[in-house]
């Protein structure tokens, strides 16, 4: 299943208790309504950031879904 989309987001730190945090994209709320995250709730994804490309998978925290990227 290909779904093509494109957004932009900012880079932020995903704090998940004491010394563990992640580098992180949320997925913007528009992009939220057009995937289908009730089927594949961690939605596989290839990707661009700054130029370089990615493969990930989103995945859901607390009602919200975000990527991991490298620092």
């Amino acid at each position: 299943m290909r779904l093509p989309h494109s957004f932009t987001a900012p880079i932020e730190e995903h704090d998940i208790g004491g010394a563990y945090n992640y580098t992180v994209v949320y997925m913007p709320a528009a992009l939220k309504k057009k995937l289908p995250l009730k089927e594949y709730p961690r939605l596989r994804v290839t990707g661009l950031v700054q130029g370089v490309s990615f493969e990930a998978a989103w995945a859901p925290v607390r009602g919200e879904w975000y990527l991991m990227v490298p620092k």
